[in-house]
This record gives structure tokens, C-alpha cells and sequence, in this order.
């Protein structure tokens, strides 16, 4: 009898901690307290090195300075431009709602660089889901993935405009340290 009394008071004993309150959401469009980099005149500029200038009409939000998202851009018709940088690696990520059904590695136009680089395609699991275009290279420890997102129906006009901003992609001419999940 003793040997359950005793456990039952310490735990009678013993002050209930509350768990602390979720963390607030940040408001949509708010702005970020240390962003990953400007965009001026439609030219951005991240603090890891990479620029490039995005098509004339397209709305630019850069992520946090130490996120793995360093841009998104939003272009006519839902098309939705991402850059990231991936300590690490330079192939697709997993993405819901679509499949990568192919990539391949080489030396293309649209994103030259010395390491090469991975172009990759995602097509929805849904009819009607968007299309991923996915172009990925490296700059020393850097994984930088640009992945275009299209809305169904919307490629071809999207993709010009990408095109047209991959030529003018500067990448990081040295190493850099990349995003971390801390700051």
C-alpha cells in the first residue's frame, strides 16, 4: 500500500507546466526582419552572391537571410518562380503534389556553370496541378535549385520569360557559407 501512496503524492505534489503557446504566424507579406536580399529594379540580389533580373510585371518576396528559400517571384497567370540555396545538393527536392518523372545532368545554356547542371521536370499528380521545371547547380558548397511552377495551360509564355531570366543568373564566384537552419 505504501509502495502506490507514495508515487500518487509526488505526482499530487507536483506543479502542472503548461505548454508554451504555439509561435505566432508571420502576417502574409510582412516584412522580414533580415531578408535574404533586395530586388531593385527588378534585379535581384542575394547576400550569398547569386543575382539575376526577373521579367518586367513579375512581384518579387525574398525569403529570410538564413532561410533555404531565398526568393520567390510571381509572374501573370499563378506562375510562381522559387530559388534556393541547399547546402549540399543539387538535385530535386520532394515537392506534394507532383512526381519527378525525369532529370538529367549536363553542360546547358540556360544555366551555365562550371559544375554543371541538373534540369529536371515534375508533373502533377492531379489533373490540372501545376507543372515543375526545375533547373539545379552548385557553387562550392551551395546547392541552387530555381524551380518554376506553372499552372496548367500557362508554360510556354512562362517559360520564355524564364529563359530569359536564367541568361542573366550570376552565381557566387566563390564559396559560400549558405543558409543554416539557426541563425
Amino acid at each position: 500500500m505504501t509502495s502506490l501512496l507514495v508515487p500518487w503524492l509526488l505526482t499530487a505534489c507536483l506543479r502542472r507546466v503548461e505548454p508554451p503557446p504555439p509561435p505566432a504566424a508571420a502576417e502574409p507579406g510582412a516584412p522580414i526582419a533580415t531578408p535574404a536580399g533586395t530586388v531593385v529594379d527588378d534585379r535581384w540580389e542575394d547576400v550569398l552572391g547569386l543575382s539575376m533580373t526577373l521579367p518586367r510585371g513579375w512581384t518579387a518576396s525574398p525569403g529570410g537571410r538564413w532561410d533555404a528559400l531565398r526568393l520567390v517571384a510571381r509572374g501573370p497567370a499563378g506562375a510562381r518562380l522559387e530559388v534556393w540555396a541547399i547546402p549540399g545538393t543539387d538535385t530535386p527536392r520532394p515537392r506534394a503534389g507532383c512526381v519527378w518523372d525525369w532529370q538529367d545532368l549536363g553542360r546547358y545554356r540556360s544555366l551555365p556553370s562550371p559544375a554543371g547542371t541538373r534540369v529536371a521536370r515534375c508533373v502533377p499528380s492531379t489533373p490540372g496541378g501545376a507543372h515543375v521545371l526545375g533547373w539545379y547547380t552548385r557553387a562550392g558548397t551551395v546547392g541552387w535549385h530555381v524551380e518554376l511552377a506553372c499552372p496548367s495551360g500557362t508554360l510556354g509564355p512562362t517559360l520564355d520569360a524564364t529563359r530569359e531570366t536564367l541568361a542573366t543568373l550570376h552565381l557566387p564566384a566563390t564559396d559560400t557559407d549558405g543558409p543554416r537552419t539557426t541563425p
